[in-house]
């Protein structure tokens, strides 16, 4: 490959050239956004950041690579630290602490590897290296339980910042995983089931969020998941697998790097509509800003999977490479569901839930924001990602590396279209509990049982006084005598013997707040859908 620069650097090829790619459009978009967003200050360490995720993509050996981390590092403790609030202070802190530990963990592995090798080149590390790169890429990639810094940062940062951070801090630590880590003992893909489980977890820290940036923050570890998933494969794959499992979640970066962005800039656009990022006190903005919504509902779909957009194409290609290892398959699965479940939850509080009446904003400062010109010129970085999205997602195979497979299959469309109606199911059962707000139904109900309670309180009370005036006539002790006692029938009775513990089942889980009720009522329908598709 030609040299670029002095430093050994090189020019990448195959689905490694569509990141770099990526990375330099990316970093165009939001430096546009900051410039919309009178952030003329923040210009130079974005740049540096930009700067230094492209030097990452193109970095031939050890020392560039580690150098191009640290630049990243330093101008992304600069940019977070611009939020000024002591909360942002403290994050940024958090953060450079995280990285400067990464940072000595891939040092100790440079050396370890120029001693075994005599050489510096960026491959496949010596198995004496190997447990230091992979502790250094886990705190990168903010693996679990490694994470903190991940979620303190990104909602402490400015949010004309938080899209810059999300689309290349922790897709560098990916990209060096592809390149470096093998880790398969006993020929297992022990990463692909790190991956798949972080990927799931992350999914239930995120359905109980209500800030939206911390909320989006979770599905960044948990979207991470997956893309670990496909590279813990191709570590315990071999020949055409091996190609396939690292372009699925190196393609999956890509898709991801995209519609996150997408939504942390609307994200940031419904922050300025309402003067805060609380979902619980959101809502409305369907009917005032329509291209936000439009914008919010593209990205949303996208991390869902739904067909036809960009992370369709990307889970399409990790549930490929996935097939021969059904727990990893199943596992990613289960936080597809997750994902439409949290982005339902996510869309209608912004987008479509009546504004809170506690809401600190007054609804009419949405009309505001929506009639500037300045607010609308602000969403031009979004609209220019959702194309962006909406291209790759009807299109995969124009994406330098990608293979051409039947993305668009029946049988590919039929098993993301059921995981999405599986999400819709739940979210129709268990929407009062994740949105903290009651339907209209669910309100009527409530209303009508409190006033059934007082009706038969007051009857209480009139049979009560009448028992008091008037014995019962002997016909009506005779009436009572003649109800007919319950019968006891061989069927009653063993059920009355064999049912207890369904009853105590039922009494624990109805016990239970609506947190651990949507994590049960999600894993019998997972356990469901699992056990009819085998």
């Amino acid at each position: 490959m030609p040299r670029l620069l002095p430093f050994h650097t090189a020019l990448p090829s195959g689905i490694q050239f569509s990141i770099l790619l990526l990375f330099i459009l990316l970093g165009a978009i939001n430096l546009l956004n900051l410039q919309l967003n009178g952030k003329q200050r923040l210009l130079l360490p974005a740049a540096l950041h930009i700067s230094g995720g492209i030097l990452a993509v193109c970095a031939a050996d050890l020392i560039t690579l580690l150098l191009a981390w640290e630049v990243m590092t330093v101008s992304a403790f600069v940019l977070i630290r611009h939020g000024g609030s002591n909360s942002a202070r403290q994050a940024a802190l958090r953060y450079i602490t995280a990285q400067i530990a990464c940072a000595g963990l891939f040092f100790i592995a440079t050396v370890l590897q120029f001693q075994a090798t005599g050489s510096l080149a960026i491959t496949v590390l010596t198995p004496a290296a190997q447990p230091f790169i992979a502790g250094a890429i886990i705190i990168k990639t903010a693996v679990m339980p490694l994470h903190f810094w991940l979620i303190e940062s990104y909602p402490a940062a400015d949010p004309a910042v938080t899209p810059l951070l999300s689309g290349f801090a922790t897709k560098v630590g990916v990209l060096g995983a592809a390149q470096m880590v093998r880790i398969a003992p006993f020929s297992q893909p022990l990463l692909a089931y790190v991956g798949g489980s972080v990927a799931v977890v992350a999914v239930l820290f995120a359905l109980r969020q209500q800030q939206a940036r911390r909320l989006l923050s979770y599905h960044i570890i948990s979207q991470v998941g997956y893309m670990t998933a496909g590279i813990g494969l191709a570590a315990a794959s071999g020949g055409p697998h091996l190609e396939l499992a690292l372009t699925a979640g190196l393609f999956h970066l890509i898709t991801h790097t995209m519609y996150k962005s997408l939504l942390f800039l609307t994200a940031a656009a419904a922050r300025r509509s309402w003067g805060h990022e609380n979902l619980l006190q959101m809502g409305g903005l369907a009917r005032h800003r329509p291209v936000l919504l439009a914008c919010g509902i593209l990205g949303a779909a996208a991390i869902a999977g739904v067909p036809f957009t960009s992370g369709y194409a990307s889970k399409e290609l990790l549930k490929t490479a996935a097939s021969g290892t059904r727990p990893v398959y199943h596992l990613l699965s289960i936080a597809s569901i997750g994902t439409a479940l949290s982005f339902l939850k996510y869309c209608y509080l912004m987008f479509f839930a009546p504004p809170a009446p506690e809401a600190p904003v007054p609804p009419q400062l949405i009309k505001e924001m929506a009639r500037r010109r300045q607010e609308r010129l602000r969403l031009i970085p979004a609209l220019l990602l959702a194309g962006l999205t909406l291209i790759v997602g009807l299109f995969p195979s124009v994406v330098p590396g990608v293979p051409r497979l039947a993305y668009f299959s029946p049988t590919a469309i039929t098993s993301a279209t059921g995981q999405l109606l599986l999400a819709l199911l739940i979210w129709l059962l268990l929407k009062p509990g994740l949105t903290g707000r009651h339907s209209f139904l669910t309100r009527r109900l409530a209303k009508t049982a409190r006033r059934g309670q007082q009706l038969s309180g007051l009857i209480a009370a009139g049979s009560r006084l009448l028992t008091k005036k008037k014995a019962p006539t002997d016909g009506a002790a005779e009436n009572v005598a003649a109800r007919p006692a319950r019968l006891d029938t061989p069927r009653t009775i063993w059920l009355s013997q064999h049912s207890w513990p369904l009853r105590h089942v039922a009494r624990v889980i109805h016990a239970q707040g609506p947190q651990t009720q949507m994590a049960v009522m999600l894993a019998a329908a997972i356990a469901l859908a699992i056990w009819l598709q085998t």
